[in-house]
């Protein structure tokens, strides 16, 4: 099998604005990365080409792919199979489904989800297309050329789409935002009583069918549960500030993959744990941003490595890149990419946990005034769970708080409680972003590097607009650094 599946993925009209070639020359080699601004579309990319490459037919894949807002979405395979998923514009309910290989038309399917429509039937013939709608009309379509034989020929409808499609795509994983390993090889929780069904209902089977199925059901499950187990660690790590999603990730590979060794032998760092993986003419991508090293770990070094230093910033307002810089927050000053100015980031001081209360409700205040909505908001606390005011706190002002209850489900993910105005630690909500930003309990008596990275990390949280409520001995920091 290929080292890599996909070559290259191409869309139209992404959420009705967004036309890309990826990669714009060439193919996509073994590990790829997706780079752009939030909401250009990286994560709903992969879950479409993910939806369109899998063939399960009890995971909704075809539902999730007609719901996705685009015109025309192809991908194409190591092996020349293309995948295509488009739309007519006089036909808005069907979306079609068309496999090729080398530019020869392997089959066609014009999916129509099951749920009701204005459409209750659709004819295809060989110049036009008729649309039963529910009211007993119809609607004539006339096509641009009529079928040749050619065209007659091929395969069309469900079964032998899917026939063709589990002969030339092998099964795809995703990794989902949320941490969830997802795939149509991942068991879900049904198929626990599978192999119960198979034993006691069906007609007898060979035995040693009943153990081959045994070995992929145990199999199956003990990948989804070794996916939930990574997931719920991850975050449990990055809430409790003792290790990172990342973290995470690398722990695993490198007691994975990493040989059996004596102790005393083993790699001590992640450089000697990856590095002899490679192989030859292999590639290793680190990214790291000292600025946002949240965690007592050391930073990457690796020998004879090509480095290249980036100290843009596209997505913090330049006042924000402006008092970052003043604050020497970062090592080397940030260069602001962002076209927007912003307003003066705002900072208000406390001396109590009333007051702190009280500030936090002004920040909010101000930002609603503004025209910010209450969704828009977040506020993040430099605390951990157990010493936040904030928090611990159901409500603050006239709004309910949105926080992390400490709780997982089954599959990992986090339990949340019902809010209006959402509440999250700087850790917890590395990597993510929001319109306005509170940066709240804000609070020490020496502005240490550490303090710098958590001061940077919550400040370019902010889109448009960030307030700042710290206490009175942080605000002494803060007008000693700026001397």
């Amino acid at each position: 099998m290929s080292e890599h599946l996909i070559t290259a993925i191409r869309v139209e009209k992404l959420f009705g604005l967004y036309t890309y070639r990826l990669p714009q020359d060439g193919a996509f080699s073994n590990a790829s990365i997706l780079y752009g601004d939030n909401g250009a579309g990286k994560s709903t990319i992969l879950r479409i080409a993910f939806h369109l490459l899998s063939a399960a037919e009890n995971r909704r894949h075809r539902t999730q792919l007609h719901k996705a807002d685009f015109k025309k979405f192809e991908v194409d395979l190591v092996s020349g199979v293309t995948l295509s998923a488009s739309r007519n514009d006089k036909l808005p309910n069907i979306l079609s489904l068309t496999i090729t290989k080398n530019g020869k038309i392997l089959v066609i399917w014009d999916y129509q989800p099951e749920r009701k429509s204005e459409f209750s039937s659709y004819f295809e013939g060989k110049e036009f297309s008729v649309v039963y709608g529910r009211d007993g009309s119809s609607r004539m379509v006339k096509k641009s050329g009529s079928m040749d034989k050619e065209d007659q020929s091929i395969p069309r409808g469900e079964d032998a789409y899917m026939e063709v499609l589990r002969k030339n795509v092998p099964t795809v994983f995703i990794l989902n935002s949320d941490r969830r390993l997802d795939s149509d090889s991942v068991s879900d929780p049904s198929d626990e009583m599978e192999l119960r069904k198979v034993m006691r209902y069906e007609e007898p089977k060979r035995i040693n069918d009943l153990v081959v199925r045994s070995r992929e059901i145990a199999l199956s499950q003990a990948m989804s549960l070794a996916a939930r187990w990574i997931g719920k660690k991850a975050i449990q790590g990055a809430n409790q500030g003792s290790m990172n999603v990342h973290s995470v990730y690398v722990d695993v590979l490198r007691h994975v993959l990493t040989p059996q060794q004596n102790p005393d032998e083993q790699a001590s760092d992640v450089n000697a744990s990856l590095l002899p993986l490679l192989k030859p003419f292999g590639r290793l991508y680190l990214m790291e941003d000292e600025a946002q090293r949240l965690y007592d770990r050391e930073a990457f070094d690796i020998p004879d490595a090509v480095t290249i230093i980036c100290n843009d910033n596209h997505r913090s307002p330049r006042s924000v890149c402006q008092v970052i810089n003043a604050l020497s927050l970062a090592s080397t000053p940030i260069i602001s990419k962002s076209p927007y100015q912003g307003e003066q980031p705002e900072f208000r001081s406390y001396n109590s946990d009333a007051a702190l209360i009280k500030q936090t409700e002004l920040a909010v205040n101000a930002l609603l005034e503004q025209g910010f909505a209450i969704k828009d908001i977040v506020i993040l606390t430099g605390r951990g769970h157990s010493k936040s005011k904030l928090l611990n706190a159901e409500r603050l002002g006239r709004f309910t708080t949105r926080r992390f209850t400490g709780s997982f489900t089954r599959d990992g993910n986090p339990v949340w409680s019902d809010g209006e105005l959402t509440v999250e630690s700087i850790y917890r909500f590395k990597g993510q972003s929001a319109p306005a930003i509170i940066l709240s309990e804000v609070d020490f008596t020496e502005l240490t590097d550490k303090e710098r990275r958590k001061l940077f990390v919550g400040m370019t949280r902010a889109q448009l607009n960030l307030q700042v409520v710290l206490s009175d001995q942080a605000e002494a920091c803060f007008a000693s650094a700026l001397g």
